[in-house]
């Protein structure tokens, strides 16, 4: 079978500056891959590096929005799968996620789901994968 890969890389090291209290987090980067099969399914992988400069919650959240179905979700920290919540509001799903802080520290995060039918490939499209 045909893929299409996609590699979308997000680096933000930067910490939002403003006359507020400084984040206790910011993200050094965030990495997504996405694997588009030919039914328009996406397998997705992100992944995300947090790096704690303070106290803060132990919970993660990630909000994704709804075409048609999320299924599949994991996450991991290195080896270790994580356990998940999730649940749908106003169109989108949330994926809830537990870890130990003991800050300053980073976290890098990978999550994996799989987005039904969120990418309509043409039905006269190239049998190379090229669009």
């Amino acid at each position: 079978m045909k893929q299409l890969f996609f590699t979308l890389i997000l680096a933000m090291s930067t910490q939002i500056v403003s006359a507020q209290e400084p984040s206790p987090f910011y993200w050094d980067f965030i990495h997504v891959e996405i694997d588009v099969q030919e039914n328009g399914d996406m397998l997705i992988t992100e992944t995300q590096k947090y790096v704690f400069t303070a106290s803060y919650s132990n919970k993660r959240y990630r909000w994704l929005p709804l075409v048609d179905r999320i299924e599949n979700v994991a996450v991991f920290e290195g080896d270790r799968k994580l356990s998940v919540t999730t649940g749908i509001k106003k169109n989108q799903q949330w994926i809830r996620w537990q870890h130990r802080l003991n800050p300053p520290e980073s976290h890098t995060f990978v999550i994996k789901f799989r987005n039904f039918k969120s990418f309509g490939v043409p039905a006269n499209a190239p049998s190379d994968g090229h669009l």
